[in-house]
């Protein structure tokens, strides 16, 4: 009781204390920066090393076992997996969740220098890539170009991708369906014995053409050049005119009298369709501290700007973008939180005054921008986790602070004058209110002691919730108190309970006077109540972890047989995508096809490669514009491609 009154005593404190928090909780708002997921390092590396055209037993016995044989010492790894394919060996290291930080970083540095210190790998082999897999890894949005021929998509691929890496905050564009630029020489052979030539020699010509050296400085008076030796190769003729060997009479021998040059690509090994079209996809990655919203705005504006330089046939659209989820669920945080205002309002202004409802509900925005304020200093972002535990514990903000608030007006009510009813009222409900915000908080605690990957993006969830309570307990405690004693007059506030709700109180008390009369059949009652509740919850309704409601994306896989060529995998998912093309445009926003590669995303360790593997990502409009759910037309299009072969 005497901190309470020492807090009305600084009521003009507390008064400013409520101005800046909510000027540095607005700031906070709009400072926080907003994303997908939360930054989770995953303590999953992964080692890939590419070996071209080695077969899966040669890449297994010379890269993949002495990859292995190399992170035997070093500790702390849990669990090696590895998988061995044409041209590619990549190994997944799953690091012991039970280290601490400091333990996990240098486990991480020990891998590096393990894989660095490996020296019986093929010479032609290139180095093995250590990776490390974190959430922000996931790519913000993808933007597809489609409508032209091959080359001219890659142009237009080129430019744009240079204009999305200018954008603030954005680490880096990936691109799928690229294939880079090639040259090649076919050697006849009979020109080969007819001038006396080798390959060796014609090799040793293309070396000598394609290189770009420094040559050190050149020093005159007053003056010094740089020489450099610039000799890269661009075009075809530039090979087709390289000289092979000379003679003492200034006679030379040319690639071109020997061998035809072709300005072509490289081989595919994956394709990438758009509606079944051919495209070129852009994956834009952002940085750390890259807000999703902004960076997929500026993306937007991008595109709109490069769309009035390209000609009309080119198609631009994207795909995947997670910005949306954080809008949607951000909209749903802003809704919650508006009708939470405006419900509380309507409700305390059935009981107590005008001024005593403004000052309950001042508790909410409180909260929430205390919370935000806080998030800020832990570095916690505004995604779909932590809005997941805002919107959880938006209803919980202002019940302590009504009940202090009711507490104080009823001794109001009762003649007290307004410092001694905040005294007294507050100190009556102070214990009561305490334990009913422990109790909730220690319901949370478990969420934040899980174990593994998952309990680095739920410890979130308890965090905002603990947070956002001890805000809204802060703000009944110390503020609320002193803003009911300086801003409520009893003189001009409604005295006397309504008549509905003395008539209501009549006939509670009248209820709970037979239920204490009867209190063993109460009792009983209850506890059939409870063992009937339990049996339905358990036997009764089905349990589903993951509803299908909000699902907007779903995955087609398909598999030939091993040594199907890649050409005809794309014919055999022409069939599937055909399938797909028939959703109503209602439900289906877009799909995209890869046929040679099967991966949940672009940095999945566990990826399948091969010609013979293929994979649809089917992108639906928003669930609430469809009257299916995803799980509906999953089983729809199962029944249809039953008969796919």
């Amino acid at each position: 009781m005497k901190f309470i009154g020492y807090c009305l005593k600084q009521s003009l404190f507390f008064n400013l204390l409520t101005v800046f928090i909510l000027i540095c909780g607005v700031i906070s708002l709009f400072s926080t920066r907003r994303e997908a997921f939360p930054l989770v390092v995953m303590d999953i590396m992964t080692v890939i090393t590419t070996y071209p055209g080695a077969a899966p037993k040669e890449v297994e016995k010379l890269i993949t076992l002495p990859v292995e044989r190399a992170l035997k010492e070093v500790d702390g790894i849990e669990k090696i997996h590895s998988t061995s394919i044409e041209g590619r060996s990549a190994v997944i290291i799953t690091i012991d969740e039970d280290l601490s930080s400091r333990e996990k970083e240098k486990v991480k540095t020990d891998v590096q220098r393990a894989i660095d210190r490996i020296e019986d790998l093929p010479e032609d082999v290139d180095k093995p890539v250590v990776n490390e897999i974190k959430s922000h890894q996931q790519p913000t949005i993808e933007v597809n170009l489609l409508g032209l021929k091959e080359m001219e998509l890659r142009k237009y691929a080129d430019i744009l991708k240079d204009r999305l890496e200018l954008i603030d905050d954005v680490s880096g564009v990936e691109k799928r369906g690229w294939r880079d630029r090639e040259f090649w020489v076919e050697v006849d052979p009979f020109l080969l014995k007819k001038y006396h030539l080798s390959l060796a020699q014609i090799v040793a010509s293309l070396n000598a053409q394609n290189i770009n050296l420094p040559g050190g400085t050149l020093k005159q008076p007053g003056k010094e050049f740089l020489v450099r030796t610039m000799g890269e190769i661009d075009t075809a003729e530039q090979i087709k005119n390289g000289v092979i060997r000379t003679n003492d009479l200034g006679m030379s021998t040319k690639i071109k009298d020997a061998a035809t040059v072709k300005n072509t690509l490289s081989d595919e090994i994956q394709l990438t369709r758009i509606r079944g079209h051919q495209a070129i996809t852009l994956l834009v990655l952002k940085r750390e501290r890259g807000d999703s919203i902004q960076i997929v705005e500026k993306i937007n504006e991008t595109i709109n700007a490069f769309k009035k330089i390209t000609p009309e046939a080119l198609q631009v659209n994207t795909a995947n973008d997670l910005s949306y989820y954080v809008k949607r669920r951000l909209k749903v945080l802003i809704s919650n939180g508006w009708f939470g205002m405006i419900l509380v309002l309507a409700s305390i202004l059935l009981f107590l005054s005008r001024r005593m409802a403004l000052i309950t509900a001042l508790g909410i925005p409180f909260a929430f921008f205390m919370t935000f304020i806080v998030m800020g200093f832990l570095n916690i972002s505004v995604n779909l986790i932590s809005m997941f535990g805002l919107i959880i514990v938006s209803g919980m903000l202002v019940d302590d602070s009504i009940v202090f608030a009711e507490n104080i007006f009823s001794h109001m009510q009762r003649g007290e004058e307004p410092h001694r009813a905040a005294i007294i009222g507050s100190a009556e409900v102070i214990r009561p209110v305490l334990a009913t915000v422990l109790t909730t908080v220690i319901s949370f605690l478990p969420l934040a002691f899980m174990a593994g990957t998952l309990g680095k993006f739920v410890v979130q969830i308890p965090v905002v919730v603990i947070i956002a309570l001890s805000a809204s307990l802060f703000e009944a405690i110390f503020i609320l108190p002193s803003h009911c004693a300086d801003f409520v007059n009893p003189q001009t506030v409604r005295m006397k309970n309504p008549k509905w709700f003395e008539k209501m109180r009549d006939i509670y008390m009248r209820t709970l006077q037979k239920a204490l009369s009867h209190k063993y059949k109460v009792l009983g009652g209850a506890v059939a109540a409870f063992v009937l509740a339990l049996i339905i919850g358990t036997q009764v309704i089905p349990f589903v972890l993951f509803p299908a409601r909000g699902i907007e994306i779903f995955l087609v896989k398909a598999r030939a047989a091993v040594g199907t060529p890649l050409y005809e995998t794309r014919d055999k998912m022409k069939q599937i995508e055909s399938l797909i093309a028939t959703l109503p445009a209602a439900e289906l926003d877009t799909f995209t096809t890869r046929i040679g590669i099967i991966q949940r995303d672009v940095h999945d360790p566990f990826t399948h490669r091969g010609s013979h593997v293929g994979q649809v990502n089917v992108f639906l409009t928003p669930d609430t514009d469809r009257k299916r759910t995803a799980d509906e037309i999953v089983r729809d299009l199962q029944k249809q491609a039953a008969a796919i072969r």
